[in-house]
């Protein structure tokens, strides 16, 4: 029997002795008078998150209590300078939540885009950002349109994931005021501002930007997607933005599944533009041409109550199983303007000229379609 035990004992150590070994946490309190590397207690805790970040190891977690953090930063990419740069696969989680940890990017030196414009968060390849507010972070006006210009509150590689975390009021040159690219869950964006494609997030065509049961409100684009833009969004409540140019008050360019589009506003698609929606609700949304919904594939989705001056409730595309109620168009097309239906049900639309639905047999609608 002391022989079996032995050999027992023997093969456990050999066990633990292959695994890697047991991840730490350091620790961030922007108040503690006596930080000491590396961190892994309240009382020798980093005072600055980048600091910690620096001294966290691959599979560590970096804890961050109450405070508004504005100092500090790293370049990862060209001259964009991040507040805090996570690029180590590591967990950065805040104690308290978005309403008491607060990541504060800057504004150029002429107080707006430009050099010297600091970003809030750079999150790296698997890499979790969990529970923060970033706000006024801003971009560079010129460099890489991707790397430097895009993603003004944060920049997630593809496997990066933020979590349950807040941004307002961020702005970026070219793609996706509030984020670009990575996974968001359980956020909140909210008046972000990109001059280009995807006021509250945005990838570049490639729809890898993902945001799962997200908020975006208030978000505004230059160009198109006021709220996202090149997205796979599930759902979202997408409410208030508001878009130009290309147009997806909503969204534009993006898939979205089970979301909730209301009062948005463009001047193409004042809810989506080039879309794929899948058994969404599109209520109360206002543009010139597709008050709901301008060109894109419709299926299951219930459009009631958005108007335009050329199709109401819809303008061009392709819609399947859907139903279209109270949507007004004061020119042609209460609820539809040149498009195809399968399915779908109409009723109680209104305009001078095909209240149920107007087709365009010999030209396209009065509107360009840009992809």
């Amino acid at each position: 029997m002391k022989t079996k035990v032995n050999t027992l004992t023997y093969g456990l150590f050999l066990l633990l002795a292959a695994q890697p070994s047991l991840a730490t946490t350091c620790y961030v309190n922007l108040n503690n008078a006596s930080p000491m590397p590396p961190y892994t207690n309240w009382a020798t805790a980093a005072t600055n998150i980048q600091d910690a970040v620096d001294a966290a190891m691959t599979g560590d977690t970096v804890l961050v209590t109450n405070g508004v953090y504005a100092n500090g930063g790293r370049a990862v990419y060209g001259q964009m300078t991040n507040r805090v740069a996570v690029n180590k696969p590591l967990t950065l989680l805040s104690v308290n939540g978005p309403a008491m940890t607060v990541i504060v990017g800057a504004a150029a030196s002429s107080g707006r885009l430009g050099d010297g414009a600091i970003r809030c968060a750079y999150v790296g390849t698997n890499a979790v950002f969990c529970g923060f507010t970033m706000t006024t972070g801003y971009t560079r006006a010129a460099g890489d349109i991707v790397r430097e210009q895009s993603g003004g509150g944060v920049w997630c590689e593809v496997s990066g994931v933020v979590s349950n975390c807040t941004l307002i009021a961020n702005q970026a040159s070219y793609y996706g005021g509030g984020a670009y690219s990575g996974r968001l869950n359980n956020c909140t964006l909210a008046t972000n501002v990109a001059l280009w494609k995807g006021g509250g997030a945005s990838d570049n065509v490639l729809q890898e930007c993902v945001l799962n049961n997200c908020t975006l409100i208030g978000n505004t684009a230059g160009d198109a997607g006021g709220g996202a833009c090149y997205a796979i969004l599930n759902y979202c409540n997408l409410s208030g933005n508001s878009a130009s140019g290309d147009g997806g008050g909503g969204a534009a360019f993006s898939t979205l599944n089970n979301c909730s589009i209301t009062e948005n506003s463009a001047t193409e698609g004042g809810g989506a533009s080039g879309c794929t929606l899948n058994s969404c609700t599109i209520c109360s949304n206002l543009a010139s041409v597709g008050g709901g919904a301008f060109s894109g594939t419709l299926n299951n989705c219930t459009m009631s109550g958005n108007s335009a001056g050329f199709g109401g409730g819809a303008s061009g595309g392709t819609l399947s199983h859907c139903t279209l109620v109270g949507n007004a168009a004061s020119r042609q097309g209460g609820g539809g303007y040149y498009g195809s239906l399968n399915n779908c049900i109409l009723y109680y639309n209104t305009a001078p000229i095909g209240a149920e639905w107007k087709r365009a047999v010999a030209s396209p609608p009065p509107s360009k379609n840009r992809t």
